[in-house]
Order: C-alpha cells, then structure tokens, then sequence
C-alpha cells in the first residue's frame, strides 16, 4: 500500500513512491500489521508506543499508517483521530497524510479534504484533528488514533479519552509517537514510557495488544561515541544527515 498508493509530496523524495525504511518495516509496520491471533486471525496489538529521538521519519510514517487505516483496512465507517495537545501539533501527521493523498492520482480520487478532515466515501470513513480540549473528543468511535508528541501533554485528560474510544471496533489501532521527554512522575508521558519499558523488558506479561519500541542511549552509555549515535538514530546517514548531527553535537 505504501509503494504502490502513497507519494511523498515534499522535499527531496517529493513525487517518488514511499518506500519504507528497513528498521521501520522490520521493527515495527511487520509487527503491527502481520502479527494476529489464533482465535480470530485480527490483529494482535492494539496499541503500539514508538518512541525514538527527532527526524526518524516517524510522523511520516504515522501519516501513512493512517492513510492505510482509512481507506485500505477494510473496517467500515472508520473513524481515524489526530491527536496532540495542540490543533497545530495535531495537523503535522494529518497535514503530511492529506498531502500524501492529494500526491496520489487514485487515492485522491476516493477522498474528500478539507482542512481538518478527509472523508473516504467508498468505506464512510473519517479522518479527523484532535487536541488537549478533550470535551471535543467525548463519544467517539476510533478505528485508529495517532497520538503525536504526549511528552508535551501537561494532563491525561485527552489521553484518558481517547484509552477508551476503541472499544467496540475489531482490531482499533493506537499508535504514540513521541522522542524522550522530562521524567516528571506525575505526567501522562512518565507513566506510559514507565509501562511501555516494563513491557520490553518482560516485566508486565498480561497484556498482549501493547506494542512497543524505544530507541534511546541508556545513561551508562557514551553520548559522545559515534556508534551510539548511529544505533538510536537508524535514519542517521539518511533522511537525518551526518553533517547536521556533528553540528548539533558541536553546539
């Protein structure tokens, strides 16, 4: 679907077909989509938290994600939701997904866009914004969300929401895209970063649907060393270049 459907609409790769990065094929798209259970051959995880440091691609291939929720997944009267603790900060995965469509001779023609919301008629299917005013979010019916950046979330009201707003679709899909944030204790982040840990590590084994993948230097390590650059930032010498690394780092 991404190949064949999706067109990058900006930058270097604009026009050229989306063609996944191995580590996100691998390690997490194979996963998410290809990994059912036995007992009704739907998908397995539910919620997946994926966090990695900036310009790994992530929204990008959130945005396709989404895409493929809403028009590709087969679930009639799909409901998919962008959510962030801002309307701006919302928009970045919906804004690159509407202009991933718009890119997309066949898509385009399924889709009806406005600002904040495509309309996929052939399945009803939405697409829409969401942000911190969680009054707005009340009674949804979510086949996907796509929850942008929760480090910045300054209260678990939108995510206490949203948590619930799949429960009686099939296989709902969220997905928590987010780099490193501050380790308040009493934030949304610390918590779900808390579990999402525990789950790596074999620690919590009773819930099966979370999915998750963090990619960080550990406090032991080395900042400096360029090998550990490398391993946390998979898209270093790609779509993040060498040359604006070394310029951070110098600063």
């Amino acid at each position: 679907f991404f190949r064949d459907y999706l067109r990058h609409s900006k930058g270097e790769f604009a026009k050229g077909p989306f063609i996944l990065s191995d580590w996100q094929r691998i390690q997490i798209i194979e996963p998410l989509f290809g990994w059912k259970r036995k007992s009704d051959g739907l998908r397995k995880y539910q919620t997946a938290w994926i966090e990695v440091p900036k310009k790994q691609g992530k929204s990008t291939m959130c945005s396709a994600i989404g895409a493929f929720l809403l028009i590709a997944d087969r679930e009639p009267g799909a409901e998919i939701y962008s959510a962030a603790c801002d309307r701006q900060q919302a928009r970045i995965v919906f804004g690159q997904a509407r202009s991933m469509i718009k890119s997309s001779p066949k898509l385009n023609a399924l889709c009806s866009i406005s600002r904040d919301n495509i309309y996929c008629e052939k399945r009803d299917s939405f697409w829409r914004v969401l942000s911190k005013d969680s009054g707005t979010a009340d009674g949804i019916n979510a086949h996907g969300i796509i929850f942008d950046e929760i480090h910045r979330q300054k209260s678990r009201d939108l995510w206490d929401v949203l948590d619930f707003a799949s429960s009686s679709r099939r296989q709902p899909l969220k997905i928590v895209i987010t780099t490193a944030g501050t380790y308040e204790p009493d934030s949304i982040y610390y918590e779900l970063h808390n579990y999402a840990k525990k789950i790596e590590a074999g620690i919590i084994t009773d819930n099966p649907t979370w999915f998750s993948f963090i990619l960080g230097a550990d406090p032991s390590e080395d900042w400096t060393d360029r090998k550990v650059w490398k391993r946390v930032n998979p898209e270093l010498g790609g779509a993040k270049k060498w040359e604006s690394m070394e310029k951070d780092f110098a600063k």
